[in-house]
């Protein structure tokens, strides 16, 4: 977004052709700009017909600036969704390691050493209030409990072992199904129809969901023998889903798992599907029935994330900001 002094005359050209739009500080204006980085005519502009009185003069980027509020609160809602995918897998590492016991979060500090990041700077936030405090509840929550205290970002449930999010002014809990309750922000997008800012939120949010599922399977390997999923046979992301017996055969007396809440739908194409392939070369000439979520090379044992779906069914592999050591 490009800050300008003043509210620029429709038509004009903006200085950076790239810009999406324009920001006029003093008066809070947005004023959009089309491919060409010329300012978006306002409606007062248009051709009036005989009889109709002048519409009031406004912003010519209403609509504009009512997109980026809806592209910006979609992405904070895909950052928030996977912030507890990765706060779940986090806790099965904890458990996996602690021979299946619970982390004591009502201990002094024990929260802020489990949800600190890798380089231990600063711990995880609610992408919509930015707090990082965490209320510990006995029994699960309900969408729209009320939280008394301030700074809570997190609800941890110790019956069920899950997060819950705070809502947006902190004041309640809300309902960690995001997906049900937000559909809009996890609907797949066709390429250019939005703004270059929400598309590089969500693939960056991507490659987060990424880490997860990595962090997930790597995980499922440690307790079944160093094996990959079979996602041939289990499509739908059974094995890191549902509780597992050592073959990894899924089942509800299993004593593995499971590692995931739900099949992790790719937040570019929309699907969860795994292609498996032999080399990921392979994955890249690969079409399908169906969006592809992730891609698993079996050569290498490493999954990708599968970024594009354009033509339908023809995916490219995205392999950046990977770490070899991770499946």
């Amino acid at each position: 977004m490009e800050p300008i002094a003043s509210d620029p005359a429709p038509g004009a050209i903006a200085r950076a052709s790239d810009t999406g739009y324009l920001l006029e500080p003093k008066g809070g204006h947005i004023w959009g700009l089309d491919e060409n980085g010329v300012v978006i005519l306002d409606e007062s502009a248009r051709p009036q017909s005989a009889g109709e009185s002048a519409a009031p003069s406004r912003p010519a980027a209403r609509p504009a600036a009512q997109k980026l509020d809806a592209e910006l609160h979609n992405s904070r809602i895909r950052l928030l969704y996977v912030t507890l995918v990765l706060l779940d897998t986090q806790l099965r590492a904890y458990q996996i390691s602690h021979d299946g016991a619970m982390p004591d979060l009502l201990q002094p500090g024990e929260w802020k050493r489990f949800s600190a990041t890798n380089d231990r700077s600063f711990v995880i936030r609610n992408p919509l209030n930015n707090f990082s405090g965490l209320l510990v509840v006995p029994r699960p929550p309900r969408p729209a409990d009320p939280i008394r205290q301030s700074g809570i970002g997190f609800v941890f449930c110790v019956d069920e072992g899950h997060f819950w999010p705070s809502s947006t002014d902190g004041a309640s809990v809300m309902d960690r199904d995001l997906r049900a309750t937000h559909p809009d922000a996890f609907a797949a997008r066709a390429p250019g129809s939005e703004s270059a800012l929400a598309a590089d939120n969500r693939a960056r949010t991507q490659l987060l969901l990424l880490s997860a599922v990595r962090t997930a399977i790597r995980l499922y390997r440690i307790q079944h023998a160093g094996r990959l999923p079979d996602f041939n046979r289990y499509p739908d992301w059974q094995q890191l889903t549902m509780r597992t017996d050592a073959s990894g055969r899924p089942t509800s007396s299993g004593q593995f798992g499971p590692y995931l809440s739900e099949p992790p739908r790719n937040l570019i194409t929309g699907g969860h599907r795994v292609l498996v392939v032999h080399s990921i070369q392979d994955a890249k000439n690969a079409h399908a029935e169906e969006p592809i979520g992730y891609a698993l090379d079996l050569s290498a044992q490493r999954i990708y994330s599968a970024d594009l779906s354009e033509p339908p069914g023809e995916i490219e592999v995205n392999a950046a900001g990977t770490a070899p050591a991770d499946p």
